[in-house]
């Protein structure tokens, strides 16, 4: 990846998410503690992949004037937003039109375009279910699962933003 700081959290959330497949294979399927883990990687990935989305494109103005990060560190850094795509689209068009075409270009190459969307979807949506009091429908290694096709879509970003 371009943007060594995102590249940096995904690997440290894939290593704690390692540590914690061993914890969910060791206790049980059954055992109370896989809810808890489950839900922590939920919430976990979701902001991770909030982060990264986010930070790849205010990184990219790190050089520009002072004011300019202090725009981008207040609109971009500092709103809160859910790692949707339509909101990953949003962003990348409102800096650079191209990048979002570049980034859908990308998207809608990949082999596996609809496996990768659904697993954005299916953690935003079980984030947005459990944020709201409905129960998380999907298991420890579905999380993971979907994590790891949502890397996919942020690196395409980070491939996009240069």
């Amino acid at each position: 990846m371009n943007n060594t700081n995102v590249e940096n959290v995904i690997n440290d959330c894939i290593t704690e998410f390692n540590q914690m497949e061993v914890i969910v294979n060791s206790v049980g399927a059954m055992s109370p503690m896989n809810k808890y883990l489950t839900l922590y990687s939920l919430i976990k990935s979701c902001g991770v992949l909030e982060y990264s989305y986010k930070n790849i494109v205010a990184d990219f103005h790190n050089s520009a004037s002072q004011q300019v990060q202090t725009y981008v560190d207040n609109t971009v850094r500092g709103n809160s937003k859910n790692p949707s795509l339509d909101n990953m689209r949003s962003l990348l068009k409102q800096f650079d039109s191209s990048w979002s075409i570049s980034f859908n270009g990308l998207l809608n190459a990949h082999p596996d375009k609809a496996r990768l969307t659904q697993s954005l979807s299916s953690l935003n949506d079980n984030r947005n279910n459990f944020a709201h009091g409905q129960p998380c429908t999907a298991s420890f290694n579905n999380i993971k699962d979907y994590f790891l096709d949502a890397v996919e879509i942020i690196k395409m970003i980070d491939s996009v933003v240069v």
